[in-house]
């Protein structure tokens, strides 16, 4: 019977692991394929999937510190690989694990998110598992949300990570058509936490000491969250065949400009809609019922942001394609009497915009009657 060494009965899969990874720093792709065991162990998962589930945080940990390490690009490949292959089989794990790495992320955060885009049908996984996290989180800050006027509070983390981890999955999937059917789901969701970012900080953390001399000199205090949650949103405006037209007689980048002053917030919303309008209608039909209950919200910012939205649709047909027409003149008239200034503006703006382009007279003459009473209330 073969004598099997102590140490290599105790070694757990994740030492085997980063001795290999410490090992191969200055190896070659083909020490890489014919010695590491470690690695197939990770791949094998019938055998070893339930053993390994415990070790999953540590692994993709060992991997982040020695990613940076690795020189040779097809040994780099073959460690996202590995990665990709923990992810597929514990996905959980393996994307709770990334989300726990600081913001900004650096180069080798972004790539171990873009590893995970080889299949189209998981990169759709992906997605749903960080929308999840964003719109679970919003659910519970939007509850007690504060508002324009008040002092400016911290950002959640957690939902502002998910948010960067979309835009390197959308950069590196950008050619993959499943993704198209998430991107009303994706709209809605991104612009929740851009109007949930507006106007706030990000909390003051600083980097695992392991870590820190690898990093280049970047605070937390640097960063704008608004501006995190735009860059997403505009980067899934322009996947696949999604581009948004300019708006006629206007700066095409002013839109996304307004829509991070905290001032100017709506106006950028309702230029950016308006230019989804021309662009893309189909997509603003899919997000018109999910947008629906932002009318309602207990946050002023996502009020704000959702009237904005409303206040482009109401003259226009799509509306009254989905029969909606009605019940939002009268969420309309209810929002003319909102505390907020900018709301009870545009609600007036939407009651105008019903009357002028009404089909018929009767449609019409029973928009002017809401009209003209919510005026007379609000002045």
């Amino acid at each position: 019977m073969r004598k099997t060494p102590m140490k290599q009965l105790t070694q757990c899969p994740a030492q085997r692991y980063v001795e290999k990874l410490n090992a191969l720093r200055g190896g070659t792709p083909t020490r890489l394929l014919i010695d590491f065991p470690a690695r197939r162990y990770v791949l094998h998962k019938n055998k070893h999937t339930e053993k390994l589930s415990k070790e999953v945080s540590e692994i993709i940990e060992l991997i982040y510190m020695q990613l940076h390490l690795v020189k040779i690009d097809e040994v780099r490949t073959m460690v996202l690989e590995t990665m990709r292959a923990l992810a597929h089989h514990h996905q959980d794990k393996v994307l709770n694990s990334l989300l726990m790495k600081p913001l900004p992320f650096d180069k080798d955060t972004s790539d171990l998110w873009r590893s995970l885009t080889d299949e189209p049908s998981y990169s759709c996984k992906v997605l749903r598992f960080l929308m999840v996290i964003i719109n679970e989180e919003n659910e519970l800050t939007l509850r007690n949300s504060l508002s324009f006027t008040d002092d400016q509070p911290a950002a959640a983390l957690m939902p502002l990570k998910a948010t960067c981890a979309i835009h390197e999955v959308l950069q590196a999937a950008s050619s993959h058509a499943a993704i198209q059917e998430l991107v009303p789901a994706l709209f809605c969701t991104l612009l929740a936490e851009v109007s949930q970012t507006l106007g706030r900080r990000v909390e003051t953390a600083t980097f695992s000491s392991r870590r820190r001399r690898f990093r280049r000199a970047t605070t937390l205090g640097d960063l704008n969250p608004c501006s995190l949650a735009v860059d997403a949103l505009q980067c899934l405006l322009s996947f696949g065949n999604t581009q948004m037209a300019s708006v006629k007689g206007s700066d095409e980048t002013e839109g996304w400009t307004l829509i991070k002053n905290i001032e100017r917030h709506h106006e950028g919303v309702m230029q950016i809609t308006r230019g989804l309008i021309v662009s893309k209608g189909e997509l603003i039909k899919d997000v018109v019922h999910c947008l629906l209950p932002s009318l309602s919200s207990d946050s002023t910012t996502w009020r704000v942001t959702g009237t904005a939205v409303f206040v482009e649709l109401m003259g226009h047909r799509i509306l009254r394609g989905l029969k909606l027409l009605k019940k939002l003149v009268k969420d309309m008239k209810r929002k003319s009497l909102d505390p907020n200034y900018a709301i009870r503006s545009m609600a007036i703006r939407a009651l105008g915009s019903v009357s002028y382009g009404a089909p018929d007279k009767s449609e019409s003459s029973w928009a002017d009657g809401i009209l003209q009473r919510s005026v007379r209330v609000v002045i």
